[in-house]
């Protein structure tokens, strides 16, 4: 892209002022590290809910920009120039659209409520010298970013997201696609339609004029019989993914290459490109239902303001339900972070294509360049994390990473002080050129226990002064967050976003088996380790190939817990064992080998909790002890 400032002010009804400076590139946001060396940028001073470019234009100057997208005008330095416009958006828009009439090569526009950056990250991998637009930017002015960076491409693979009436118009006129893929129509940002019918009208713009529409039958059946091409013709070969959204996906990439006359992946082997869960063979399986998260995720919105946001806690790998499935879902039901407790889990997040900002909860020393490398943003809990990561952002050449900065409201496991408030704020004004607080947070210590509300509330008063402190010092606007998914019941402390955990994944997770042996045996038998399950009647028992090493708790053994089989419970017989348990199945007619044994279920007395109670412990520690080598399965109603 190259465009004379003039050129950029005849295409979007602006004046120029000034030099007419030659543009290379676009800066919208003034963190971003190329505002500290490209010469050729153009910086859009853009006006938000909570800032205004206009603010930040001295500082782009200072850092050498000489080119700029104003909405009234601006005191002009000697070698600098200015395009003066109404809306600085619609006139991005107005370029963009002009700059995408020049482009020849194929445009696909990919839209659906979950999936696009998977997919379109897939068929980037497949299509290497294909445009596509970076990470998640699919919004009204994230396409029109992407598409200013059309070259010589002769394939670009463009994301567009809406989230209400109207912008799907706009983005169509922008992108005009040659060809459209629906990766799914569900639930995600469902809240500013009337109804999915129109929503589903709504997306459909995108289409208006394409050549082609590819869309799967199993995640947007609202598109059969419309005429276009459904993606479940796609035959995959035998024992691919069981993970619902990697065939779907699988699927719709290879219809699309057919439909394109390119060449079809060979999915025996190109499954290092085309990334899926490894293919465990163990007869366990933790079934995780998307659709009942997502569920939990509107629940929790609807208690929100519009302008609180949502960052989602996926540590541990997303609490035992497993990680980048779970991640790439809430990605498409537009949460506003990922929280992490570790680096290695935010690396594999993004080797799995999730590209929200992450935070890192645990962010130690060892792991701060792997950090600044993956584009993760650390926890800052005291003045060694400040120094170490200021360092490593520095040895990036990193220009205002984004921090956030923890606080010890009286949890008294991480975070700064009171005391360190003043220090810290000098401290971090200092770095301002390296680093920028995105937000500032605490930690509630008792917020579900009705109990300990006094002292909740304290938290919350501290929190408020605290983060006041902090906010002034600093001199520019941070963003706070407090409310776990507990908290959420105090509305004074929600703040600008909210951090649901286990609030998240409640109701959403069935463990099952399946039955590998039963047998006949006699009263006064013993079964398992030690003899101790010995039988006071004659029974039929039935072996299960899951034991502690899958999570099963021993203490589970015995008849502490019943599993369901044919929907009736199943209680344990002697000790649980490494790989293995026995259950009496007694009472319950006609069970055959092969047939299926819950574990733990939504269903009353067969949930994490119901088992979490009789463990003495809570839903936390169930869900996070599954093992790995149990095989995760991803499904939608």
């Amino acid at each position: 892209m190259e465009y004379k400032l003039s050129d950029i002010a005849s295409i979007c009804g602006g004046a120029l002022h000034g030099e007419d400076v030659t543009v290379t590139s676009v800066i919208t946001d003034s963190r971003a590290r190329a505002a500290c060396t490209d010469d050729g940028a153009l910086f859009v001073a853009m006006r938000g809910a909570h800032h205004d470019g206009h603010d930040f234009i001295v500082e782009m100057k200072s850092r050498g920009a000489r080119a700029f997208l104003t909405e009234h005008e601006i005191a002009l330095s000697e070698g600098c120039g200015v395009v003066v416009v109404d809306n600085a958006l619609e006139a991005l828009q107005l370029w963009a659209s002009h700059h995408r009439a020049t482009y020849t090569g194929a445009v696909v526009g990919i839209t659906g409520s979950g999936g696009k950056t998977v997919v379109k990250e897939r068929l980037a991998r497949l299509m290497p010298e294909a445009f596509r637009s970076p990470r998640s930017y699919n919004s009204q002015l994230g396409v029109a970013l992407s598409l200013l960076m059309l070259k010589d491409e002769k394939v670009a693979l463009i994301e567009a997201g809406i989230s209400k009436p109207g912008e799907m118009d706009r983005l169509e006129r922008m992108i005009r696609p040659d060809v459209v893929l629906v990766t799914s129509l569900g639930a995600a940002h469902q809240d500013n339609f009337a109804s999915m019918e129109e929503k589903t009208g709504e997306k459909l713009l995108l289409s208006r004029d394409a050549k082609r529409v590819i869309f799967h039958g199993a995640s947007a059946p609202q598109l059969r019989g419309h005429g276009f091409v459904d993606a479940t013709d796609y035959v995959l070969p035998d024992g691919f993914s069981t993970d619902f959204f990697d065939r779907v996906n699988a699927q719709l990439i290879g219809m699309f290459m057919h439909e394109m006359g390119l060449p079809v992946p060979d999915f025996a082997t190109d499954l290092e490109r085309m990334p899926s869960p490894v293919h465990r063979s163990h007869t366990t399986v933790l079934e995780v239902d998307l659709e009942a998260m997502a569920g939990n995720l509107a629940r929790l919105r609807s208690q929100l303001l519009p302008r609180t946001g949502v960052i989602a806690m996926v540590k541990a790998s997303g609490y035992g339900t497993g990680d980048v499935s779970v991640a790439r879902m809430l990605e498409a039901e537009g949460v506003d972070y990922l929280a992490v407790a570790f680096a290695d889990e935010g690396v594999r997040l993004r080797a799995g294509g999730v590209t929200l900002p992450i935070v890192v909860l645990n962010a130690d020393e060892d792991s701060f360049d792997v950090m600044v490398r993956h584009a993760l943003e650390p926890e800052i809990y005291n003045f060694r994390s400040l120094e170490g990561f200021a360092a490593s952002a520095e040895a990036a050449g990193a220009c205002r990473y984004p921090i956030h900065v923890k606080l010890d409201t009286g949890m008294h496991r991480l975070g700064f002080l009171g005391s360190d408030i003043d220090t810290l704020t000098r401290r971090l004004r200092e770095l301002g050129d390296r680093l920028r607080v995105a937000t500032v947070f605490s930690h509630m210590a008792a917020a579900d226990d009705p109990t300990q509300d006094d002292f909740t509330r304290m938290q919350i008063d501290l929190f408020e002064r605290m983060s006041g402190q902090l906010e002034a010092g600093l001199g520019y606007g941070v963003k706070r967050h407090l409310a776990n998914s507990a908290g959420v019941r105090f509305p004074e402390a929600r703040y600008d976003f909210v951090r649901p955990g286990i609030g998240l994944y409640v109701g959403t997770s069935t463990l099952k088996t399946k039955i590998v042996q039963i047998k006949r045996l006699q009263k006064g038998d013993a079964v398992g380790y030690g003899r101790e399950g010995r039988l006071s009647r004659d029974s039929v028992v039935a072996t299960i190939p899951v034991g502690y090493a899958d999570g099963l708790d021993r203490r589970l053994g015995c008849g502490n817990w019943s599993m369901l089989v044919c929907g009736h419970p199943a209680p344990t017989v002697g000790r649980i064992c490494m790989d293995s348990a026995m259950i009496d199945i007694t009472d319950i007619a006609e069970v055959s080998e092969g047939d299926e044994a819950v574990i733990f279920s939504p269903a009353r007395g067969n949930t994490p909790e119901d088992m979490a109670c009789v463990l003495g412990t809570i839903n936390y520690e169930v869900l996070t002890s599954l093992s790995q080598r149990v095989k995760r399965v991803y499904w939608k109603r």
